[in-house]
């Protein structure tokens, strides 16, 4: 079956044009929009001509207190694109001083405890922690967002666009026009990997375009531009996880502490769903003996971040599988080896029936136990000595494992990342990345695989936004990477179950299945063999190269 179109490949006989006008300040309250003679056939449209809900979900249509820099204000819609764009940089947006969104503003919070967990820290014979921090990321797709809007007869609107939630976008056009869902149709457009970006952003064009289509009675293709798509649409949730575990002289878990943070930027959108999800793979499926979880969402004057590949899952299994690997390597016991041992017994909480197998497999793949053993003794045998003391420069090694899941009846996958950096030129290489999932080995599940273990491999080595005054800085704009900067080794295997769980889910599910598995795994990978090979922990991706210089002057 022929795949539908992008939609800004889609044409419309006679249909005019939206485009956004934004706020110039990151906090405030639009006072007025100042615009010079409008042509006749040109109309710009605010908050004041909504005939329904001015916000049908959580984020406002056209607001009048601003969350952030470049906050949708109001929509300018013509026929001619070049003469919209001659108009708006003819406007003037006045805005009176407001206060701040965010400055740490509490929008969700989780507490959780199980188990004697003072006592557990009382009684220690190791105490073991780490500060795990997950950058703001773009969820770069290979369509812009946008929403095309056509209104038809009696009051009835269809609607293209490419969503995940085509009920979503159908419930927030009817409530912001007033009218019954029943005169909405939503025509789903081209859906690639969009790493979820595509579940509550397009709801929010199509009001917008649908907005604009009904005032002036025609159709309105409202579609983002690369650079607007960049600065303004939803980001990835930045997030600093602390865990602290208790450890027995044996090495068993008596307890851990884990405190959250997590950056939503302006609105908490799904705040409490993927806040619950942070907690649920923070703790993974190990076995702590006692837990205490503190876990916070607050809002800031950035974009609206999430919910985005995972709902949270992504951030918490970084967390989780990096401290693992830090009390084995405290230990001195092997990482993939010490996972085995650690496990929640089967049939307890989550299900994890072939996780000893899924293991036992990526082990033998990637040839894991001796790699990890000689890099081991190579890194030891460094500590001994200087670059300077060595008098030239070597290439250093390392390798990393992680395991996550995915799904209500989880399918659990594992990634083996192996890195050598060139002290030299403060860059690493990856000599190769092994994926074995849970599932079907079928060609279209592999290829979903790859592209999202290329696409997870750049998201760990160098995708990393930086905001000042609520602004992506000038760099960032002009260099941000999209994708890694050579194609390493990729060998991607399944293992296929005799469970029925995930039998029956659908293409478009097992593709996000199988992208969650490899962002949850891969960075986690990827920064382990990073600590390995240069002796020193690294907690945070992205870890790009003046990461790697950093922890090279300190050796």
């Amino acid at each position: 079956m022929e795949k539908p179109q992008f939609v800004d490949d889609i044409r419309i006989k006679n249909a005019y044009t939206g485009i956004l006008i934004r706020s110039p300040v990151e906090y405030g309250v639009l006072r007025e929009i100042k615009t010079p003679q409008l042509p006749g056939n040109v109309r710009l449209i605010h908050a004041s001509d909504i005939p329904g809900s001015v916000s049908p979900f959580d984020i406002p249509i056209f607001p009048q207190e601003l969350s952030w820099f470049g906050q949708p204000v109001a929509l300018l819609v013509g026929p001619d694109p070049a003469e919209l764009e001659t108009i708006i940089k003819s406007c003037e947006i006045l805005t009176d001083t407001g206060t701040a969104t965010g400055k740490k503003t509490i929008i969700a919070e989780k507490n959780y405890s199980q188990g004697p967990i003072s006592e557990a820290f009382a009684n220690a014979h190791t105490l073991v922690e780490g500060k795990y921090t997950t950058g703001i990321q773009d969820p770069w797709s290979s369509d812009t967002p946008g929403a095309i809007a056509i209104p038809g007869p009696g009051y009835t609107m269809t609607i293209h666009t490419a969503t995940r939630r085509p009920g979503h976008v159908r419930s927030s056009v009817a409530a912001c026009l007033k009218i019954n869902p029943s005169k909405v149709t939503v025509k789903v457009s081209r859906l690639e990997i969009d790493l979820d970006s595509k579940v509550w952003f397009p709801s929010l064009l199509a009001c917008q375009a649908a907005l604009g289509a009904r005032i002036i009675n025609k159709p309105v293709r409202l579609i983002l531009n690369r650079e607007e798509d960049f600065l303004f649409s939803p980001k990835s949730i930045g997030t600093e996880i602390s865990i602290h575990s208790a450890l027995d002289k044996n090495g068993a878990i008596l307890g851990t502490r884990i405190q959250i943070s997590a950056n939503f930027g302006a609105f908490g959108i799904f705040a409490n769903e993927i806040l619950d999800n942070i907690v649920l793979a923070a703790l993974s499926a190990y076995n702590h003996e006692s837990i205490s979880v503190e876990a916070k969402a607050y809002l800031s004057s950035i974009p609206p971040a999430g919910p985005l590949i995972g709902f949270g899952l992504v951030q918490g299994f970084y967390a989780a599988e990096q401290h693992i690997s830090l009390i084995a390597d405290t230990l001195g016991e092997n990482p993939a080896s010490w996972r085995k041992n650690i496990f929640i017994q089967k049939g307890k909480k989550i299900p994890n029936h072939h996780i000893k197998e899924l293991i036992d497999a990526i082990e033998i793949k990637s040839d894991y136990c001796r790699k990890w053993a000689a890099y081991e003794l190579l890194r030891k045998s460094r500590r001994e000595e200087t670059f300077a003391d060595r008098g030239h420069y070597e290439a250093l090694r390392g390798i990393g494992i992680a395991l996550a899941y995915q799904g209500k009846s989880p399918c659990w996958g594992s990634a083996v990342v192996e890195a050598e950096i060139d002290p030299a030129a403060y860059k690493s290489k990856i000599r190769g990345i092994w994926l074995v999932l849970e599932g079907k080995s079928l060609a279209q599940n592999k290829r979903n695989a790859a592209i999202s273990a290329m696409q997870a491999l750049s998201w760990a080595m160098q995708e990393n936004l930086v905001y000042q005054n609520g602004r992506i800085t000038g760099a960032n704009v002009l260099d941000y990477p999209i994708h890694a900067e050579e194609t390493p080794q990729l060998i991607i295997s399944f293992l296929e179950s005799d469970t029925k769980s995930n039998t029956h889910i659908t293409d478009i599910e097992r593709m996000i299945h199988t992208a969650i598995i490899a962002f949850s795994t891969i960075p986690a990978a990827y920064t382990q063999a990073l600590s390995q090979a240069l002796d020193n922990p690294f907690h945070r991706y992205p870890a790009d190269s003046e990461a790697i210089w950093k922890a090279l002057s300190r050796s």
